[in-house]
């Protein structure tokens, strides 16, 4: 799961225009950054879902250090000052998909504390 950090201050800086803008650039980074099996959800609001099929634990970090670097391309048109950033949390184990998102949910929070990280608990 991710969620884009402090997404109110995103509104504030660049009104609500900015923010839909920053929702698009931060879901194409997302489906762009992940292979063809893999699934990429806008999961309500700022948050986005990625469900990552048949990867090694390594292979996930990768792939969240890849995004939180993508995301630093990532420009707001009308305020480039605007700095994208997303937490994440990450479930990695053969659990049930329901069960996975609970402690995905409960690892993204875990990052929310800090920002601009992510947080993988292993079930």
């Amino acid at each position: 799961m991710a969620d884009i950090d402090l997404f109110k201050n995103v509104n504030d800086t660049a009104g609500h225009q900015g923010g839909d803008e920053a929702i698009q650039k931060v879901a194409k980074l997302l489906e762009q950054s992940v292979r063809k099996d893999d699934v990429v959800i806008r999961y309500g609001g700022d948050e986005y879902m990625v469900v990552f099929f048949d990867i090694s634990r390594e292979d996930l970090e990768i792939k969240l250090s890849h995004f939180k670097e993508g995301l630093k391309s990532i420009k707001i048109d009308d305020s480039p000052e605007v700095r994208i950033t997303l937490s994440f949390g990450a479930a990695f184990g053969t659990e049930l998909v329901k069960n996975l998102i609970a402690f995905a949910d409960k690892a993204l929070y875990e990052s929310k504390k800090i920002r601009d990280t992510y947080t993988i608990y292993e079930v």
